[in-house]
């Protein structure tokens, strides 16, 4: 069993004009995932791209470019499990093999927790997500406005009007590590019989997909004075 970090960074952002390649705290975004992937102890790590100067960016880190991904996985309706199968097609990996795709949107997304990723497939593993709790706006508090105009609830756990701390705690995928087993992937899902949740905290779940979201990050960075990545030094925050 190989653990391989598959980075995805397609260069046509329509949100954020480039965002893969954005400054964030003096590197490119993209930069703080290759940094993470490169110091977690994965055996490989690999990056799908069709955008030049994201591969130029790949290969300082140390990240193989073993491909440039087609134009037709490479729009804004593509599904990520196709861009990841190519990339198993395209390499050959075992069914034992884990993938882990890891996306440059989550840039505090350390190396630290792909490590831990890993080694939950130690257990009777096929897949992991990493979650992130639902804190602030719990699905059980939804509220629907019908066709008359008027509120109504979807009380599916009964606590709708409990305290918050009464109310059981559900969990969201945060995008920041999708990983699963060679052999799961091509049936068509990252989503195995086996799944363990990563819980991640509000800052390492923080994930850029507007200008808004790129400010957060910007300012997380200035207010926690986090070290830059460089190519030269390990995850520092």
């Amino acid at each position: 069993m190989a653990f391989i970090g598959l980075i995805t960074a397609r260069g046509g952002s329509k949100a954020i004009p480039g965002k893969n390649v954005a400054d964030l705290g003096g590197t490119p975004l993209v930069g703080w995932t290759f940094s993470a992937a490169v110091n977690s102890g994965l055996d490989r790590v690999i990056l799908s791209s069709d955008d030049v100067r994201a591969m130029e960016i790949a290969q300082q880190w140390g990240v193989e470019v073993p491909f440039t991904r087609p134009a037709e996985l490479s729009t804004d309706r593509v599904r990520s499990i196709d861009v990841v199968k190519h990339c198993i097609n395209e390499m050959g990996f075992e069914d034992s093999d884990v993938v882990l795709l890891l996306q440059p949107t989550s840039p505090f997304r350390d190396s630290s927790f792909i490590s831990i990723a890993c080694r939950l497939f130690e257990d009777r593993v096929d897949s992991v997500f990493s979650v992130q709790e639902c804190t602030h706006h719990h699905p059980s508090r939804a509220l629907f406005i019908d066709a008359n105009g008027f509120l109504i609830t979807d009380d599916f756990t009964g606590t709708a009007f409990f305290p918050r701390q009464e109310v059981p705690p559900v969990f969201f995928r945060n995008g920041a590590i999708y990983a699963a087993q060679v052999s799961t992937i091509l049936r068509g899902s990252f989503l195995g019989e086996f799944c363990r949740p990563l819980v991640m905290d509000d800052f390492a779940s923080l994930d850029i997909n507007t200008s808004f979201d790129l400010e957060v990050a910007r300012s997380l960075v200035k207010s926690r004075k986090l070290p830059s990545p460089s190519t030269t030094s390990k995850d520092g925050f």
